[in-house]
């Protein structure tokens, strides 16, 4: 049995003995929508008027993107929802979008056209949003738990704020998009290191799939309220990255709906965690780092046995993550310390929160790496074992009977083990 695994653009194929393979984690299969049904679903909002009665007498438009570090099929729903706009009486000139960047780099001229493709590109102003600029944050006061919120005052300032995302199963969120554009996406850093604190990450409801008693995602929904949104728009993607459903309207309606949609979409049930779980790391774009490689990680994380093993295979183009992510790699070789230095408000530094949930899963099994890119040993400090040949790393596992559990689509699938 022959299983493809993405790769950065391309694939590996793993040959698996015929009867090795307990269970295959995988999206069930979707069709693509076309045009006409994008179209009409911009035109049925749920719980909002149509976008073009909500912009009339706003002066000006904001409409938040993702970076290029989410995929998402812009150029298939933009000019129907600029339409929209315009139709609403907000012309091109007063219509901005505002790159998602959360903690992330600025995105590039060049990936902006990649995103928005080039005429939107160059028709409409872009700007990109800094977590760390103050000058461009404004405060909005805290939430109940006491978390400073500020967000980018350029979208806090527009007449007409639009949100715009991906829905797929979260680590940490339970599922992304909705309230994710705002915090982390345009919020500051000082809001983010708080909502990305063991504070929050430790609750054991912080996991994918799970919003009921998520503590990540009440306070960034709370943090997202108070900022404010007048209509939103999210997708899933099938198994092509074509849009497989599209959910507007109301914030929380549409968000809701859409997760319902990917739940089902992505759930696959097996009664029995397995000894070894082979993982990717969901190919291009969210597989460019070891950082993001993570997530697939954590996915296989919900399906291995204690003292079992996860094997992860990851493009790795841009190799581990930012620097500051690679020093805090220099720094700590385990899960021990970690917690206790790092749950401290004083000692929080970017990029921790990846590193906390890798730890949860090398706390209780074996996590090994593999790439046909450059594997940097600074990755074993984390507990990771580099593999160099995937075949013979897999040879004892198909010799000893293990019971083998496949995700290769990583993080985009949402295992449950259900007893029943």
């Amino acid at each position: 049995m022959q299983i493809k695994f993405p790769h950065g653009r391309e694939e590996i194929r793993i040959d698996f003995p015929e009867g090795s393979v307990a269970k295959i984690f995988e999206v069930k299969a979707s069709g693509s929508l076309t045009g006409e049904e994008i179209k009409k679903s911009l035109e049925l909002p749920a719980g909002s008027r149509k976008l073009n009665e909500v912009a009339r007498g706003r002066k000006d438009a904001v409409i938040v993107i993702s970076d290029i570090t989410r995929y998402i099929p812009y150029q298939a729903f933009l000019p129907f929802l600029l339409s929209e706009l315009e139709a609403g009486g907000i012309k091109p000139g007063r219509v901005s979008f505002l790159v998602a960047t959360g903690c992330h780099r600025p995105a590039t001229p060049e990936e902006i056209d990649k995103i928005l493709g080039k005429e939107i590109a160059r028709r409409y102003r872009v700007l990109n949003h800094s977590a760390f600029d103050q000058d461009g944050l404004v405060s909005l006061g805290k939430t109940r738990k006491g978390t400073p919120i500020w967000v980018n005052k350029f979208y806090a300032r527009s007449d007409l704020k639009i949100l715009t995302g991906l829905i797929e199963p979260h680590f940490m969120a339970g599922f992304s998009g909705g309230r994710k554009a705002i915090c982390p996406g345009i919020s500051g850093y000082d809001t983010v290191k708080i909502v990305h604190s063991p504070r929050f990450l430790e609750s054991v409801n912080v996991r994918n799939g799970v919003l009921r008693n998520n503590q990540f995602h009440r306070e960034v929904t709370e943090v997202a309220g108070k900022a404010g949104s007048d209509f939103i728009v999210n997708v899933t993607l099938n198994k092509e990255k074509n849009v497989a459903g599209i959910f507007c309207g109301n914030y929380r309606a549409s968000f809701l709906n859409g997760c319902r949609f990917c739940r089902e979409q992505t759930s696959a049930f097996s009664r029995k965690r397995v000894d070894l779980a082979v993982t990717s790391g969901g190919g291009y774009p969210l597989d460019l780092t070891f950082y993001q490689t993570i997530k697939g990680i954590v996915t296989a994380g919900e399906i291995v046995r204690d003292g079992g093993t996860v094997l992860a295979i990851s493009g790795m183009k841009e190799g581990l993550g930012s620097k500051n992510f690679i020093s805090l790699m220099e720094e700590y070789r385990g899960p021990e310390n970690f917690l206790e230095r790092y749950s401290k408000p004083v000692n929080f530094t970017l990029d921790q929160w990846q590193i906390e949930e890798l730890f949860k899963v090398t706390r209780r099994a074996t996590v090994c790496l593999y790439s046909r890119n450059k594997m940097p040993e600074l990755i074993e400090n984390l507990g990771v074992k580099i593999v160099r040949d995937p075949e013979s790393f897999l040879a004892p596992f198909f010799s000893g009977n293990a019971s083998i559990g496949l995700l290769p689509e990583g993080p985009f699938v949402l295992p449950k083990i259900c007893s029943k």
